[in-house]
């Protein structure tokens, strides 16, 4: 079983029945058992439940079986992630102080901290280096919705292809039209492909063609490029098949090159 706490430390009350099978009778034993697992310690922790079964017919016999069944518990992070079925375009907005409200995309990596009836508290585990390894908060819904969602639902790291002569994206054998910009153009080589930062309100005029418009990805470790939809470029990798961004968006958002930072790479090529 996997089970999630906020405390310092865990009960857990087990109740265990072994059955052992015959033709004609089953001998039957149970035993409960309140298990208390400090959430604190590093080594697993260990319970040993033991359990008489008396020897049946149609008369109680004198034999008698003791079964000695161990439990073991691990104390492990409480990873979770933004889960997308109550953000909006691709983002969340959560509250990282008193006062200054901020934007997180869709599956970024968090650990649960504390949770109370009216929110989640949390640490953000991976993304942009201004929010990763700071704290924030989520509201609870009125009708009790989570935006957090334990486990991890990563996949692994995309590699896509730019070809600057024919203006197209190639992904898992698609190809998508798109555009880059003559007067600062792409060099040959490969880039690693960032996590979304912030929604991009330049991204707002495709919003009733693709409802991820504003979710952008940093194309490289610096400046201002970014792989985005759009019709027109100024130096990024601009994917004019506006219509058909949310299916690729939907894809790179759950992938992870495993740095903490990236989704992917992209190499650029003649």
């Amino acid at each position: 079983g996997s089970f999630t706490t906020d405390r310092y430390s865990f009960s857990l009350p087990l109740v265990v029945k072994v059955i052992e099978r015959d033709l004609i009778y089953n001998d039957v034993g149970s035993a409960e058992k309140e298990v208390k697992v400090d959430v604190t310690a590093a080594t697993p922790q260990h319970a040993t439940v033991s359990i008489a079964i008396e020897e049946t017919r149609n008369y109680k016999t004198k034999k008698k079986a003791v079964f000695e069944i161990t439990f073991e518990a691990k104390v492990t992070e409480t990873v979770s992630y933004l889960d997308p079925a109550h953000s909006k375009g691709g983002w969340t907005v959560v509250l990282s102080d008193a006062k200054k409200r901020v934007s997180l995309p869709d599956y970024l990596m968090v650990r649960l901290e504390r949770q109370t009836p009216q929110r989640q508290y949390f640490k953000i585990l991976e993304g942009s280096k201004e929010l990763r390894g700071t704290k924030a908060s989520v509201q609870i819904e009125a009708d009790g919705a989570l935006h957090l969602k334990a486990g991890s639902p990563h996949t692994e790291l995309v590699q896509l292809s730019y070809s600057i002569s024919k203006k197209i994206l190639i992904f898992r054998g698609q190809t998508y039209t798109a555009r880059g910009y003559q007067g600062f153009p792409w060099e040959k080589g490969f880039y690693d492909i960032e996590i979304p930062d912030y929604p991009h309100a330049l991204g707002e005029v495709y919003l009733d063609r693709a409802a991820l418009a504003e979710v952008w990805f940093r194309v490289g470790h610096g400046g201002e490029r970014y792989l985005h939809v759009g019709s027109i470029s100024l130096g990024c990798m601009t994917l004019t098949e506006v219509e058909r961004w949310d299916e690729l968006c939907k894809i790179l958002l759950k992938a992870r090159k495993g740095d903490g930072r990236s989704i992917g790479t992209v190499e650029v090529v003649p």
